[in-house]
């Protein structure tokens, strides 16, 4: 999606250019850990009901998000590039693909020289005051610009430099109970996945615990 964050999702869902790129298609969702898709499937076909001549073929998510992928397929699977993430570790790539693969899939740009660049390092910023995304740029540029924070605060987003503007635009609103159902979901969806966080560096276990005994086998 050509969006800055997930606030402007919506905005962007709502564009008649948008809606006719999806009619008629099945649209697959993913993200970090699967909650937002959840809300946005929701309004999703909350859009749908509302708009008779608006219908896509379905939506689908990638249940557990981009981060239960990368543990599933620790090569990569179909996933391309790098997840940008908000905590420390900055970004989150697959444990087992070659570095240099990676390095072949990066197609971002860092955003004072324009070379290929796929690292979110030094806190640089969108200069345009509605905007302060977090931007792209390379070690070298990193460099020169520690001298130089006049022209640093004048980088921009890719999306700025373009002039693409969504905070305009009316944004297509959540009913409560949707929101309810979907936020619901999201979170039980948010506890599993700490749940396999919390046991996935520990060895397979040699107990099996099993509740609501007794329990009953038959021998084959």
């Amino acid at each position: 999606p050509k969006v800055r964050n997930s606030h402007e999702l919506p905005k962007w869902l709502a564009m008649p250019e948008v809606k006719d790129r999806l009619k008629g298609k099945k649209v697959m969702m993913y993200c970090t850990g699967g909650i937002r898709c959840e809300r946005f499937s929701a309004l999703l076909s909350q859009m749908k009901e509302e708009e008779p001549d608006f219908q896509t073929e379905g939506e689908f998510m990638v249940r557990g998000g981009i981060e239960r992928y990368m543990k599933t397929f620790p090569q990569g699977g179909f996933w391309k590039g790098k997840n940008f993430l908000f905590d420390k570790r900055q970004e989150q790539v697959p444990d087992k693909k070659p570095q240099e693969e990676l390095d072949q899939e990066v197609e971002s740009h860092c955003s004072k020289c324009k070379e290929l660049c796929g690292e979110y390092r030094g806190g640089f910023k969108c200069s345009v005051k509605d905007c302060q995304v977090p931007i792209i740029v390379c070690a070298s540029c990193r460099d020169a610009l520690a001298g130089a924070p006049a022209e640093a605060r004048t980088l921009q987003c890719p999306l700025c430099e373009e002039g693409f503007v969504l905070r305009d635009k009316e944004a297509p609103k959540l009913k409560a109970a949707e929101k309810r159902k979907a936020d619901a979901s999201a979170h039980a969806m948010g506890k599993a996945a700490k749940r396999m966080k919390k046991f996935a560096d520990r060895p397979p276990s040699t107990r099996l615990f099993v509740g609501g005994l007794p329990l009953v086998i038959d021998a084959a």
